[in-house]
Order: structure tokens, then sequence, then C-alpha cells
């Protein structure tokens, strides 16, 4: 009972920092209602005992990638203004946001969810994510970490283009 009450704290957390990412109008609060999501994100998975998706979602999302959006918005030189919502627009996303969330809890509440088969010794731990990743996915992960440094460069080549 307690668990399920912790699952439904996080997810509304979750819920609720999604919110401010979406609707508030500067860019270095807003990305940091995105960290409280993503945080939130990895406790959820902590209570589903999946630790190393927690730790990873925790310190990749909420750190790696949140450092790298701030730095990307500091070389940019956004202004930190943006156009103001008005009171009707704002009350009326959080109404909407809220009865969404309050209808798709319902209908989860009320769906016949099948029993979870009991998974086999060793799904999701670090071991066979490593494994898995070794064998069947190198070729994707490597091309993978040569998109990322590719994009890295790109933005680095295009901060240094709109200084001139």
């Amino acid at each position: 009972m307690i668990l399920t009450g912790l699952f439904f704290a996080f997810a509304l957390i979750a819920f609720v920092s999604s919110l401010y990412l979406v609707f508030h109008p500067k860019t270095i609060p807003a990305s940091l209602g995105m960290v409280g999501s993503m945080v939130a994100i990895g406790m959820i998975y902590a209570l589903l005992r999946f630790p190393f998706f927690a730790f990873i979602q925790i310190i990749l999302y909420a750190g790696a990638v949140m450092v790298m959006v701030v730095y990307l918005v500091m070389s940019q030189g956004f202004e930190e203004i943006g156009k103001e919502a008005s009171l009707s627009q704002t009350i009326g996303a959080y109404v909407i946001s809220v009865l969404f969330l309050f209808s798709f809890s319902r209908v989860v509440s009320k769906s016949l969810l099948p029993a979870w088969e009991k998974a086999e010794k060793g799904f999701g731990s670090i071991r066979e994510i490593g494994l898995n990743l070794v064998k069947d996915y190198a070729v994707p992960f490597e091309i993978l970490s040569i998109i990322l440094v590719a994009a890295m460069a790109g933005s680095v080549l295009l901060s240094k283009r709109s200084l001139k």
C-alpha cells in the first residue's frame, strides 16, 4: 500500500514538473522542471525494482542532458524573457491538465489489467543489460555515440557562427 502511494506521488511530481517545464516562460527554470520530472521518473524505476534504470535515468538524463541543455542555452545567448501567457490561458491549461490527469487515472483504475508474469531470474540486471549491449547491440550503440559526438560538434560550430 505504501509503495502504491509512493508510486502515485512520484507520478504526480513528474506530471507537475512536466507542466512547469511546458508552461514556464523562462528557459532555465523550465529546465529545472525537466530535472524534477526526470528524477521522479527515476524514483519510479527504483520503486519498480529496476535500480540500474533508476540510476541511469537520474545520472544520465537529469544530470548530463540537463548540463548540455544549460550549455546550449548559454552558448546560444537566449534571452530569459519569454512571452507572458495571459491569466486565462494559464488557468485553462492547468484545468485541462488536471482533468486529463483525473480522467487518465480513472481509466487506469477501472481497467482490468492482467496479472504480470514473474520475470526470469536476472532479467533487467546490469549483467544482462551489459551482455545484450555487447553481443546484440554493439554496432547500433557505436553509431549512436558517433551521432551524439557529431551533434555536440555541430552545436559548438553553430554557436561560434552566431557570435561573429
